[in-house]
């Protein structure tokens, strides 16, 4: 959802993790197991978010599989999802809190409380997970054994996703209700802010190369009382050693604010959206040094995924933000294979 409209509550600090999982490996009370879950957010504030089950095979998709499991609603904006072993991980923004489930069967085994917005986990070690809690404007530390937080590390305003190379640990930092420039660098080991780097107006998406390079989608700022002061977008590749840019490619209009920068498999083809708020896919190799002049696939679409299987593009289009939204399949040469029904907002896909 807009980020104007993810600030709904506030609350504090506990919760818990597991093991990280290979796409498409099965999972105990395998009913949901190799295919896709799909987050659906919910309507704004006065709805809640469901899962739904995508099988690659038949083609077919299963509805609000969390409620038909547990007989309970996930809770109002089903931000992301995260795998670790037999345990999925449901984080809920405005509920302020992250669900345990079951891998197989989706049934609650846990729910964890005292975020204040979390919005993506990673599994940084067999022991250990971060969650950027954009609210607070910090990462969450948990022990993934103990399924208990052991504390919070500082970073820019509004962290968003992350990526990990070795011990390192990038955060883009969105910013939030305000504006941000800013990529911070955490060391897995210590728990503890290296540094920062700047990149461009407020990153939110972050993706490693085939070459172990940084990749960072910088939105721009949108003026929502004045769209005259708008900043355009900004694609930017860092050296991961030095933190130097190697490539900076401005979009051409103030009023760009491309989103959610996704990566193949092979780690050597950038996608991503146009707008974060109904846009265009577009498709972009790693050695250009120029933004592709048009859209791979053309469409009002809010989240984007890529396959690791096949490569397969995943697209959804949530219509009027009220009814359930449509998921869209691509093959990676943009031949739509499938498009399905899944809940309101469909905006993160988990591959399995």
């Amino acid at each position: 959802m807009k980020k104007c409209m993810i600030f709904a509550l506030a609350a504090t600090t506990l919760f818990a993790c597991k093991k990280e999982t290979e796409p498409g490996t099965p999972q105990p009370e395998s009913k949901y197991g190799s295919g896709v879950l799909i987050s659906n957010e919910g309507v704004f504030n006065t709805g809640s978010g469901t899962v739904s089950f995508y099988n690659r095979d038949n083609k077919s998709i299963e509805n609000e599989i969390f409620q038909e499991a547990n007989g309970i609603p996930v809770g109002n904006i089903l931000q992301s999802a995260a795998q670790f072993g037999d345990a999925v991980y449901l984080v809920v923004n405005n509920s302020q809190q992250i669900i345990v489930a079951n891998a197989g069967s989706l049934k609650q085994e846990a729910v964890i409380t005292g975020f204040q917005s979390p919005r993506f986990m990673k599994v940084v070690s067999g022991d250990k997970a971060y969650v950027t809690d954009w609210v607070s404007n910090s990462v969450r530390i948990v022990n993934v054994k103990t399924n208990s937080i052991s504390g919070s590390i500082p970073t820019g305003i509004g962290p968003e996703n992350m990526a990990q190379i070795g011990t390192k640990l990038f955060v883009a930092n969105s910013g939030g209700f305000g504006a941000d420039s800013t990529i911070t660098v955490i060391n897995t080991l210590t728990d503890q802010v290296e540094g920062s780097f700047v990149v461009g107006p407020n990153p939110s998406s972050i993706q490693v190369d085939v070459n172990g390079n940084i990749w960072v989608l910088c939105a721009g700022v949108s003026d929502w009382q004045d769209p005259t002061k708008d900043v355009g977008g900004k694609l930017v590749q860092v050296d991961r050693t030095t933190f130097t840019i190697m490539k900076s490619i401005d979009f051409p209009n103030n009023t760009d604010h491309p989103a959610k920068l996704s990566l193949n498999e092979a780690g050597t083809v950038l996608y991503y959206l146009s707008s974060g708020y109904g846009g265009d896919v577009f498709k972009m190799s790693i050695s250009e040094t120029m933004l592709p002049q048009s859209a791979f696939i053309s469409g009002t679409f809010y989240g984007i995924g890529v396959d690791p299987l096949n490569d397969d593009v995943y697209t959804s289009d949530p219509l009027d933000y009220n009814q359930r939204g449509i998921v869209y399949r691509y093959s990676s040469n943009a031949q739509m294979i499938d498009s399905v029904r899944a809940g309101v907002i469909p905006g993160y896909f988990l591959f399995r």
